[in-house]
């Protein structure tokens, strides 16, 4: 029994560091330790394991890719039990961020590098796709379009500042920013800045990071 549970550990392990989702994960702890805590070197895994649990958004991306992988690879994970725990796993850290983080990630949407996302809570991220390194104030909700059920696609780079709505199958353009209490619902090209209820385009100025 413990043979087998060993073999089987191992070639998991290996099957899930191979792919994307996985593979991101440490771009992710980059992105939260040069925001939050750049005076202090993070090399150990403890480090790292600590910095998870010590920021809700950042324990919302990693239980999000977790799921997300499951999901995209279900036919890889040919053994049943490993499948399910993983998923058990996956929906146990999702309550866990719902109720800790008051962070909600749809589990089909698409999530690339650096992901930042707020430790103030009250974030729904309903989106199709996010691109590289992007920022997402708190409580912010990027949802469907009710009528047409489409999603929104967010490129790199881009910023969602606090108290924003974005829904619709609108496309967010790499480099652009929403400004604090803005709604959007549609599409705005890159390094733009938006802002208001309905957001616009203000001219003369260009999207950045937070």
């Amino acid at each position: 029994m413990y043979r087998w549970l060993h073999k089987n550990a191992v070639t998991l392990q290996i099957k899930l560091l191979s792919k994307t989702q996985m593979i991101l994960l440490p771009e992710d702890f980059k992105r939260y330790h040069e925001k939050e805590f750049s005076n202090y070197p993070l090399i150990r895994l403890t480090q790292k394991i600590i910095l998870m649990l010590s920021n809700s958004g950042l324990f919302a991306v990693v239980n999000h890719r977790l799921g997300f992988w499951t999901n995209q690879n279900s036919g890889v994970l040919s053994n049943g039990i490993a499948r399910f725990s993983l998923k058990l796993l996956y929906h146990l850290g999702r309550k866990i961020s719902l109720v800790w983080g008051k962070v909600y990630i749809f589990e089909h949407t698409s999530i690339g590098p650096g992901l930042y996302i707020s430790n103030k809570g009250g974030v729904i991220i309903g989106a199709k796709s996010i691109g590289n390194n992007c920022t997402i104030g708190s409580s912010v909700t990027i949802g469907l379009d009710v009528k047409n059920s489409n999603l929104s696609k967010i490129g790199n780079l881009v910023t969602i500042c606090d108290n924003s709505l974005v829904y619709g199958g609108i496309i967010i353009g790499d480099g652009s920013m929403i400004r604090e209490g803005s709604i959007l619902s549609k599409s705005i090209p890159g390094n733009a800045v938006a802002q208001g209820n309905p957001a616009r385009i203000i001219p003369n100025q260009s999207g950045s990071t937070l």
